[in-house]
């Protein structure tokens, strides 16, 4: 039986609060792909309660539809995992704004760490594939 490798499986948002990060991701028979968003959380006016913002082009915005995508990856069955941290149509070499965008800003150490922990999370949602081999 052949199987439709191009079938979304599962599709669904997970916040990672703490990292500062919201991914996307389907999982399809032999690979998951990832869409990353920066989240920046913010305080609702006169209030206690924290809302989760996205950073967008010119700063902090509320829809995610607006938000810029941080990164994309797709993490395969065999555990090897692609990223692009410049997720622009214009590629390396486009336009100002878009080689401003490829720059990705840390704050810290815990910033860049942030990051690494987000990897390593992701690399461990590869259980969700059906033919994981790890």
């Amino acid at each position: 039986m052949d199987e439709d490798t191009n079938k979304v499986i599962e599709e669904d948002t997970r916040y990672f609060k703490d990292l500062e990060f919201l991914v996307d991701y389907k999982v399809y028979p032999y690979r998951i792909e990832f869409f990353v968003y920066q989240t920046c959380p913010t305080r609702a006016a006169d209030s206690d309660v924290w809302e989760v913002w996205y950073l967008g082009e010119m700063g902090p915005v509320k829809d995610k539809k607006d938000a810029e995508v941080f990164a994309e990856g797709a993490l395969k069955c065999d555990g090897c995992s692609d990223w692009d941290f410049h997720p622009g149509d214009k590629g390396l070499f486009g336009d100002t704004q878009e080689q401003l965008r490829s720059c990705k800003h840390f704050c810290g150490r815990n910033g860049l760490q942030n990051l690494g922990v987000l990897l390593f999370q992701l690399w461990d949602m590869g259980q969700k594939i059906p033919n994981w081999r790890f």
